[in-house]
C-alpha cells in the first residue's frame, strides 16, 4: 500500500501473527522482504505472495514483487523448503506445513467468520469442518475446498428460526419475531437472549444495536406500548 511515498507491506508469519513494513519503492525482491521482517539471510524461507484474488503465490528471494495498485496487499515468511498446494474456491493455495487451522483457511480466502470451510470429496458427500479443526494440506493428491456461509438455528420466542449470518441486528431480530411488526409512536419492543456465544452470553439488545449469535440461542422478543 503506498503511503506519503512509501510502500507499507504487512508480513505475517506461520501463526498468522503480523508486522508492517516499509519500503522506498514499489518493486522489491523476496530477500528484501524477508530482510524487513527481521528474518537472517541465507535461511531457507517460504515467502507467499497473498494476492488480492485470494490466491497464494510463491516469490523466489531474487524475485521482483509490486506493491504498487496492481499488487500485493501482504506477504507470508516461514521458514521452510518447499509447499504443499491446495485449491479453496478454485483458487491456487500453498503452504509449507502439513496443516492449517479452519480459521487460517478461511483467513486466506478472505470469507468471514459467518462462512464454513467444506472439503471436495470424490463419490462422498462433503466433509464439513468444525471451527476448531485441523485441516491436512498434504495428502497424495491436491485438496480442495470451499466455503460457504454458514446457517445458524435460533429460537426467536420459542420457535426454530434460521438465519444465515452470524450477527443479527435488533429490527432483524424484531422481524424474526413478527414477520410484519406494528409500527407507530407508541409501539416498541424489547430483546434478551441467552444461551449466546462466548463474547455476548446473555443480555438484552438495544434498539440500534447488534448481537453475536450462535446455533440454538434464544431469544426473547416482547412489544410494548409506551407508557
Amino acid at each position: 500500500m503506498q503511503h506519503d511515498k512509501t510502500f507499507r507491506l504487512a508480513v505475517w508469519d506461520e501463526h498468522f501473527d503480523h508486522k508492517e513494513v516499509t519500503f522506498p519503492d514499489s518493486k522489491v525482491t523476496g530477500a528484501q522482504i524477508a530482510e524487513a521482517a527481521g528474518h537472517a539471510p541465507n535461511v531457507d524461507l517460504v515467502i507467499l505472495l497473498h494476492l488480492k484474488s485470494g490466491e497464494l503465490e510463491s516469490l523466489r528471494p531474487t524475485e521482483l514483487a509490486d506493491l504498487g495498485p496492481a499488487g500485493t496487499e501482504d506477504v507470508f515468511v516461514i521458514p521452510g523448503a518447499f509447499t504443499h498446494k491446495f485449491l479453496v474456491n478454485g483458487l491456487n493455495m500453498e503452504w509449507p506445513r502439513a496443516t492449517l487451522k479452519v480459521r487460517h483457511v478461511l483467513k486466506l480466502a478472505r470469507a468471514g467468520e459467518d462462512h464454513e470451510l467444506l472439503e471436495e470429496l470424490t463419490d462422498q458427500p462433503d466433509r464439513v469442518f468444525k471451527p476448531s479443526d485441523d485441516v491436512r494440506i498434504d495428502g497424495p493428491a491436491q485438496e480442495r475446498f470451499k466455503t460457504r456461509r454458514r446457517t445458524f438455528t435460533i429460537i426467536v420466542n420459542t420457535r426454530p428460526k434460521t438465519v444465515d449470518k452470524g450477527v443479527l441486528t435488533f429490527d432483524e431480530v424484531v422481524h424474526l419475531a413478527f414477520p410484519n411488526p406494528p409500527s407507530g409512536p407508541d409501539i416498541q419492543f424489547t430483546i434478551q437472549y441467552a444461551r449466546g456465544p462466548a463474547e455476548n452470553p446473555s443480555g438484552a439488545l438495544v434498539e440500534g444495536g447488534t448481537v453475536k449469535i450462535k446455533d440454538r440461542m434464544e431469544f426473547d422478543v416482547t412489544q410494548t406500548n409506551r407508557s
